[in-house]
């Protein structure tokens, strides 16, 4: 009888251990249930309750819109700088326009380059004398154009000492032949009978003598009421000059002065004539 209550407490200490093994994880599954369920509760009774990761991870979203630049905002804010400089631009030129002077008409303009291109009056011509064929006589012969007439001043050298010598403008300002008469006869458009410097008769051309010195240089200066430049038909422009071997003695019909011992052409002086240096003014 001892014996059987002894094994029966053994075997109801037995079941008493296994019950108390199975009701602690029990309890912990009910405690977790319960927990479970008031999470649940607290996440209906609060929408945002129980999202803490979510919530955090959206925030820090946001935080990062707000925070680093919007590429289309760039781009808005470019188009509108730009805008903003294409229309100060704008007002600029329209400022300028309005300020600047008013640009004269095309023909003006034109009118006036003519006018600062237009050649000033010709009021000096010259003659550079070559000698003719064997000979040695050469010089310069300006033509100056003054109130009271042509202006005549020479400078020849290579005569003989002490010589005299005509002296005469020519029809033509042809110098092609060696021998000078290519330039034609004494000029004379009024037709008139030789003389030595006349101013009532003889040749337009008739200059009278030129007289060198003991070097065998000759100087000359006379004014011409009969002559001009361009104009009328007493213009020597173009015509030949001729220095003859001989003294014109006034004979008829061209002052017997013998053959041709230089030649040259009337042109347009330039406005610096350095040969004037040579000339007796």
């Amino acid at each position: 009888m001892t014996r059987l209550t002894s094994l029966a407490l053994i075997s109801i200490a037995t079941i008493a251990l296994a019950i108390n093994s199975i009701a602690g994880p029990l309890d912990k599954a009910k405690e977790a249930a319960n927990t479970a369920r008031d999470q649940m509760e607290e996440a209906a009774a609060d929408p945002h309750a129980g999202h803490g990761h979510a919530d955090h991870a959206a925030t820090e979203t946001d935080i990062a819109t707000e925070t680093a630049p919007d590429a289309d905002s760039e781009i808005d804010s470019e188009v509108d700088a730009d805008a903003s400089a294409d229309a100060n631009a704008d007002a600029d030129v329209e400022a300028d326009t309005e300020l600047a002077p008013e640009t004269p008409a095309d023909d003006a303009v034109e009118v006036k380059d003519d006018d600062a291109h237009a050649a000033p009056a010709v009021t000096r011509a010259i003659a550079i004398m070559m000698p003719t064929e064997g000979e040695t006589v050469r010089g310069s012969v300006v033509f100056t154009e003054t109130e009271t007439g042509v202006r005549v001043s020479a400078t020849i050298t290579g005569l003989h000492a002490n010589t005299t010598h005509g002296f005469h403008i020519h029809q033509f300002g042809d110098v092609s032949k060696p021998n000078g008469k290519g330039t034609g006869g004494h000029f004379n458009p009024d037709g008139h009978d030789h003389a030595l410097m006349d101013p009532t008769a003889g040749h337009t051309g008739d200059l009278g003598n030129l007289k060198s010195d003991e070097d065998g240089t000759a100087t000359y200066r006379e004014t011409f009421e009969g002559l001009t430049l361009y104009t009328g038909p007493h213009a020597i422009m173009g015509r030949g000059v001729i220095i003859h071997a001989d003294p014109d003695d006034g004979g008829q019909p061209t002052g017997n002065a013998g053959a041709r011992v230089s030649q040259g052409v009337i042109g347009v002086a330039g406005p610096a004539l350095t040969l004037e240096k040579l000339l007796v003014e």
